[in-house]
């Protein structure tokens, strides 16, 4: 095995590690990715996204609910779990199969990229 290239992980195993390491890790079709913390801009746009959303939501008395990056996204279609710095989700929260804190329907997913 080369130095560089790391073993597969089931998704069982995955969960496992971040359960016992109590990290935070994406998952992608069999590879892991630690997430490394963000930086300040990162940190403030998230947090403004993150309030505009909630504020809109409860000025609209909707049924949907905004989330940070702490909830976890599974898409199973690419075999991925994964952490959004916000979603959107709304009526009823739907969990993995495989994983119970990791969300499967959100309405609105967002990434942000800053320097």
């Amino acid at each position: 095995m080369k130095a560089n290239k790391l073993p597969r992980l089931t998704v069982e195993e995955y969960i496992q590690q971040e359960v016992e390491s109590n990290s935070k890790y994406e998952y992608h079709n069999g590879k892991i990715f630690a997430l490394a913390g963000g930086t300040l801009n990162h940190g403030l746009i998230c947090g403004n996204v993150y309030s505009e959303l909630r504020n809109a939501l409860k000025n609209k008395a909707s049924n949907c609910l905004p989330f940070t990056s702490d909830i976890k996204l599974h898409i199973e279609t690419t075999n991925s779990y994964v952490y959004p710095d916000s979603m959107v989700i709304c009526g009823k929260i739907e969990s993995a199969k495989n994983d119970k804190n990791s969300v499967t329907n959100p309405s609105l997913i967002i990434r942000v990229h800053s320097k």
